[in-house]
């Protein structure tokens, strides 16, 4: 992998990447970094993280560099291109730059139909589906997850708008673990080992049982307008027999029963066709103002 050596100078002249007020930036600062070669000069992204790398990461990073061309076929993968050296530690990223608009910002648009919304929701699955046909077909890339999958780290870009994932630097590989949030200290999956399997640390591993969970939870965070996954499971199953109740797809509330079950998670994707039912219902607002009404007709 190519590594780029950063000096102070360079990065005190460089511009910072202005995020959106729904993305937190918690392992480092983001910054534009004008990328020159002899043939070309195009505008690429340094992550600069707030302390060196570890070993594991690095190697998570060279391991997503030695099958960049495998990895490459899924064309919604924004993989890094290259890792920076800062005075001799290896501190940073290099990664394309992509004129987008954060999927986190986009589900709250007013402004926008929920169909849309829904097929930007879709795509996502869609590419969960071709990531479970790359570990399917190469058995070094059959422990590959996004891990760290939720709104803020997808992205719609604006010249194909299409769903685009980002920060793939922290994908699992095998080894290295940065889980999404809602994985990380979630007592809902603490019984359920075998389908969320922890480490001797109590970190969940990554899987596609936690990236389809993760994606749910996506789905689910949309139409309720909170983090979901707060939820004991209890209420959780209560609301979705409130969803059951004003007339949501039955298959997709199949689908979300699974998560805290032994059974595999499924992808939901195509059941987000024909949602039934007008999501505003289903936010956490309407949801508590009419529940009991609604569940004792």
């Amino acid at each position: 992998m190519e590594k780029i050596n950063l000096t102070k100078y360079r990065l005190n002249h460089l511009i910072k990447y202005k995020l959106s007020k729904n993305v937190i930036a918690t392992e480092g600062k983001i910054y534009y970094y004008p990328h020159k070669t002899n043939w070309t000069n195009e505008m690429k992204v340094l992550k600069m993280f707030y302390r060196d790398l570890t070993e594991d990461r690095v190697a998570n990073i060279e391991f997503l560099s030695e099958y960049k061309k495998e990895l490459e076929s899924i064309s919604s993968l924004v993989l890094p291109d290259a890792l920076v050296s800062y005075y001799g530690k290896d501190r940073g990223i290099i990664m394309p730059y992509v004129e987008n608009t954060n999927l986190a910002d986009f589900l709250m648009f007013d402004d926008v139909d929920q169909t849309v919304k829904l097929r930007h929701l879709k795509e996502v699955g869609k590419i969960l589906e071709e990531i479970s046909l790359l570990r399917k077909y190469n058995s070094d890339l059959k422990d590959f997850a996004i891990g760290d999958l939720h709104e803020a780290n997808t992205i719609i870009e604006s010249s194909t708008n299409r769903i685009k994932f980002v920060d793939i630097d922290s994908a699992y590989t095998g080894s290295y673990i940065s889980a999404s949030k809602y994985l990380t200290l979630n007592i809902n999956l603490e019984s359920l080992s075998n389908k969320y399997p922890m480490n001797e640390d109590e970190s969940i591993i990554p899987n596609e049982q936690t990236d389809l969970y993760c994606y749910h939870m996506m789905i689910l965070n949309y139409m309720y307008r909170d983090n979901i996954a707060d939820l004991p499971i209890d209420e959780f199953y209560y609301y979705l027999e409130y969803l059951k109740k004003i007339g949501m797809n039955k298959n997709f509330l199949e689908s979300c029963s699974r998560l805290y079950t032994s059974q595999e998670n499924i992808n939901p994707k195509d059941y987000l066709d024909n949602i039934g039912v007008n999501v505003s219902r289903a936010s956490r607002k309407i949801y508590e103002k009419c529940k009991d009404k609604i569940m004792n007709i």
